[in-house]
């Protein structure tokens, strides 16, 4: 079998499995571990699934992954107040994109709920 042949016929084979396979399953995101990894996970989850709006959408969705970067940061170095303040800051931001005269988020309450259960967990690891 000539090599043309044989990868026309692994792109059939392919397609006919990913055909048959059905739609591919959402990847879970995670990205953190240690204290409250869960609650930081599940913040970027309700980040990854959000849907941003405008020219800026990119932007503005790495713009909250990356405060959640920081906060995960301070949790690490067990400055928990700061780490409040960085998932205090998610909050904020994400409100301000949905609240917008022009919307560049569709909805901000998955984010802040995901954010107020991290903000819970690593409230209590400072107690």
């Amino acid at each position: 079998m000539k090599s043309r042949t044989r990868v026309a016929s692994v792109v059939v084979v392919l397609a006919a499995m990913g055909a048959w396979a059905g739609p591919a399953s959402a990847v879970e995101f995670v990205k953190y571990s240690g204290e409250c990894a869960t609650e930081l996970n599940a913040v970027g989850q309700a980040i990854e699934d959000a849907t941003f709006l405008g020219n800026k959408a990119t932007t503005d969705e790495s713009n909250l992954f990356a405060k959640l970067d920081a906060a995960n940061a301070k949790v690490g170095l067990e400055k928990y107040d700061d780490a409040v303040d960085k998932l205090m800051n998610i909050v904020s931001t994400a409100t301000a994109l949905a609240n917008a005269a022009k919307p560049k988020l569709d909805s901000a309450y998955g984010i802040n709920t995901a954010a107020g259960a991290a903000m819970d967990c690593v409230g209590a690891l400072g107690n």
